[in-house]
């Protein structure tokens, strides 16, 4: 049951009029200008990660390298990070992947296998985004009972029942666990790793520790800045009024803290508007590249799916190829392109869930100019997504990522290139193929 002072806060958050939005403004302005006038004559302290737009799918990757780190075969850290979370797994034969099947870490062991959904930029969840997963691992023969689930957030947080079930948040409960890198991950890297890595790592130790400042900077927890927070802090006391009642205080906080959050919903609302248009500029563009010689690729969503230039924005849209690939049972294959959920820009053959056609068709690619620039998931054989390079970003990882934004406004035609130049050499190995 919702008490009467949780329940007033939300009614009136519901009722936030524009007055009230532009306090909330002011008031972040405010604090903002302080933090700046604080940090202006700071020395020089500037971290070269904060300029390689680290993103969650980069945060899994740096996660997932470090417990795959071996001493003699043993998985040094992964035993560890199991230990430290309080998890009586058994450390074997494992096999950890970022990304496989979209998921973010997926650790697979004899006998278990552990989903790790990274969420420490407060991506919003997907619809049924934990459930589905459960069901892919699932279909890699791991049964429910086999399955653990690490929700994995920066300071805190749960999936939506949208997204993870209250059927399976029963069935997982004792496999279901909230961590964070606040309180988890930093101190586990920082107490743990570094204190178990071999002497001779030097690169390897050299680059946790560029890291571990980099998460400090993102925690807001170095010690340098102890004063400086204390003093922002302060700032936010005097200008909400608080007065050290540790009931009226939480009501004050609790409440600034939900109309900030509606607003910032809001804002991001606004901000996906601008990288929705961006992206369909890009689709648009693109498209009108690729059919420049003629009309050879036309629109579609999930694969083979009719659709128009205007479905552009759908959570899997892209182009097909005309020229097919015809098998000896008659079968007709075919080149696709196709941006999934909003994330990879995948440019392949969709499989269809047979092993012997994706066998053959890998067999296929390996035998040309591309071989070693293919991948492979589940259901499709793909051109690497590293080799989407723009300036140094790996742009075809996160499609509709808002910090990329930039790139498609300063130079939409140099990223339509960098898809565009790939796309052709795929297309230009599937043309010989198909003779």
């Amino acid at each position: 049951m919702i008490c009467n002072n949780t329940l007033i806060r939300l009614i009136n958050m519901k009722n936030m009029n524009s007055k009230a939005y532009t306090e909330l403004l002011d008031f972040s302005d405010e604090i903002f200008n302080f933090l700046k006038l604080k940090t202006k004559n700071k020395s020089f302290d500037y971290n070269i990660l904060e300029s390689l737009k680290v993103n969650e799918n980069a945060h899994s990757i740096i996660l997932s390298n470090i417990l795959q780190y071996q001493d003699f075969g043993f998985y040094t850290f992964l035993k560890s990070f199991f230990e430290y979370l309080s998890l009586d797994l058994k450390v074997e034969t494992p096999i950890i992947t970022s990304e496989e099947s979209r998921i973010d870490i997926l650790i697979k062991d004899s006998d278990y296998a552990v989903i790790i959904e990274n969420k420490i930029h407060f991506a919003t969840d997907q619809e049924e985004q934990i459930d589905r997963y459960i069901q892919k691992v699932q279909q890699l023969n791991y049964p429910k009972e086999k399955i653990y689930v690490l929700y994995l957030t920066r300071n805190g947080g749960s999936p939506p029942i949208s997204s993870f079930s209250t059927k399976n948040r029963k069935i997982f409960e004792s496999r279901y666990f909230e961590i964070n890198y606040m309180k988890d991950i930093f101190p586990w890297i920082k107490d743990e790793v570094l204190q178990k890595c071999r002497i001779k790592d030097k690169i390897f130790v050299n680059s946790l520790t560029l890291y571990l400042d980099y998460l400090e900077r993102l925690l807001n927890i170095r010690k340098k800045d102890k004063k400086m927070n204390s003093e922002i802090k302060n700032k936010i006391k005097e200008k909400l009024s608080l007065k050290g009642n540790l009931k009226e205080d939480e009501i004050i906080l609790s409440e600034k803290l939900e109309q900030l959050s509606l607003l910032t919903n809001h804002i991001n609302d606004l901000l996906y508007s601008i990288t929705a248009k961006l992206r369909k500029n890009f689709i648009e563009d693109l498209y009108q590249k690729l059919n420049s010689q003629g009309n050879d690729w036309v629109p579609v969503k999930l694969v083979n799916k009719k659709a128009t230039i205007e479905d552009a924005n759908h959570k899997n849209f892209g182009f097909r190829y005309q020229k097919h690939l015809l098998l000896h049972n008659q079968t007709e294959v075919k080149l696709s392109i196709e941006i999934q959920d909003f994330r990879k820009f995948i440019c392949g053959v969709f499989t269809h869930n047979d092993s012997d056609l994706k066998d053959f068709l890998y067999a296929k690619f390996e035998e040309t100019k591309l071989q070693n620039r293919i991948d492979s998931s589940s259901n499709w054989i793909f051109l690497k997504l590293d080799e989407y390079d723009y300036n140094s970003t790996k742009i075809g990882w996160n499609v509709y990522e808002n910090s990329w934004n930039q790139f498609y406004i300063d130079d939409m035609s140099g990223v339509v290139n960098t898809f565009y130049d790939n796309i052709l050499e795929v297309k230009k190995v599937w043309d010989e193929l198909c003779k």
